[in-house]
């Protein structure tokens, strides 16, 4: 059986993976952590069992909405869907920047997720968020971005904002996030 072009076990598959995200979460390397605070292991089950619901209940595992879906749980899933988008997969190459954000504008706008988690998201420093998108690696002047939210950067290498005296051409950051990391 086919489901939106896809194959429907391997959507059946992506809709258990929160199933079985709550679980991998508390692998060995976690115990003592867990040994630590022994409800943090249902906490965070919840959360990441939690990251695929929306705002207005039409998301999966359980279907919560509104206030059932916790903070941790839209932090969970604004930062899940800009990674997925953000990045290559098997099935899909990597998004423009203008296509993710109209991307993550249109989920807010449908009541998806969270408007003020997707606008903190901007607020956090563009350093980080291109040392994800390059796969952990550092991009040239992770130094200087770390003082730079990412809103600033994208205005900048995306939009053609204009760029300070001292800056460094942010566009040409991220050509380098973008291939290096292809």
């Amino acid at each position: 059986m086919r489901f939106l072009g896809r194959d429907w076990a391997r959507f059946r598959l992506v809709c258990h993976r929160p199933c079985s995200g709550k679980r991998s979460v508390f692998s060995a390397s976690w115990q003592p952590i867990i040994l630590e605070r022994p409800n943090i292991q249902d906490e965070w089950a919840k959360v990441a069992a939690g990251h695929h619901e929306n705002i207005d209940g039409s998301g999966y595992y359980r279907g919560l909405k509104g206030d059932e879906v916790t903070v941790e749980m839209r932090v969970l899933k604004v930062a899940d869907e800009w990674d997925a988008l953000t990045q290559s997969r098997d099935y899909k190459g990597r998004w423009p920047l203008p296509k993710v954000q109209k991307a993550l504008q249109d989920e807010v706008a449908a009541g998806h997720i969270d408007g003020k988690v997707l606008e903190a998201l901007y607020h956090v420093p563009a350093a980080n968020v291109l040392e994800i998108m390059n796969n952990g690696a550092q991009p040239p002047y992770t130094g200087w971005l770390r003082g730079v939210s990412l809103q600033r950067f994208l205005d900048v290498a995306v939009y053609g904002g204009r760029q300070r005296a001292g800056e460094p051409r942010f566009g040409s950051i991220l050509d380098f996030v973008y291939k290096s990391a292809a």
